[in-house]
């Protein structure tokens, strides 16, 4: 089974929209690594980020302004795994491993300078749309 790993900034993501995604990930037998469900208290975050952004097959990282300023500023958990892909990026051996989305129209100042050279999928239409449904079967190159 695949594995997809969501990086995001929790207090800026459209979560109804996060949940639909993660459904219709799940529904294509893709498994969904999340720190909202799968981190417990107790539990080490740099171990999960740095184990989650190597291990997953890919890794969904959804685009916001706030995110944006986090990971280019390399701070909190957002900055700690932005300096994880950056690096990986650097290697070019997981050129096709990230996958940027949107929620809202796409736009330039949203995206972190790692994931500059990267064709983001916009997924601002309505979650039950045709547009929104076909984004998310194209996001990973993985069935």
């Amino acid at each position: 089974m695949k594995t997809v790993f969501i990086s995001y900034l929790r207090s800026e993501v459209n979560k109804e929209k996060l949940d639909r995604l993660i459904k219709l990930l799940e529904e294509s037998d893709i498994r969904v690594i999340i720190d909202e469900r799968n981190l417990e208290i107790g539990d080490d975050l740099p171990l999960f980020m740095e184990k989650n952004l190597v291990e997953s097959n890919f890794i969904i990282v959804i685009l916001t302004s706030g995110y944006k300023k986090r990971a280019d500023d390399r701070e909190g958990g957002v900055g700690y795994e932005a300096a994880i892909m950056a690096a990986s990026l650097s290697k070019r051996e997981t050129i096709k491993k990230f996958l940027p989305v949107t929620f809202e129209t796409y736009r330039d100042d949203i995206v972190p300078v790692f994931l500059a050279s990267k064709l983001a999928s916009d997924l601002s239409d309505d979650l039950d749309s045709i547009t929104f449904k076909g984004a998310v079967k194209k996001l990973p190159r993985l069935q």
